[in-house]
């Protein structure tokens, strides 16, 4: 999976949005980059889990 393009396309968007605005941009850019990350901790952990399925191994589901 490329984790690049989405980041590269977003970061794009955000600046055509809000080109001259520091205080925006900067705000904006940390909220794409947070989001991005968390988008990539969610794939990691589901890689995870499919690897650990794969082995046989039980993965821990938290039940409400």
């Amino acid at each position: 999976m490329n984790v690049k393009g989405p980041w590269k396309s977003r970061l794009h968007q955000v600046t055509q949005i809000v080109p001259d605005a520091n205080g925006a941009n900067l705000s904006s850019l940390g909220g794409v980059r947070r989001a991005a990350l968390r988008h990539r901790l969610s794939f990691e952990h589901l890689q995870y889990q499919l690897e650990l399925n794969h082995l046989g191994k039980s993965f821990f589901t938290e039940r409400l």
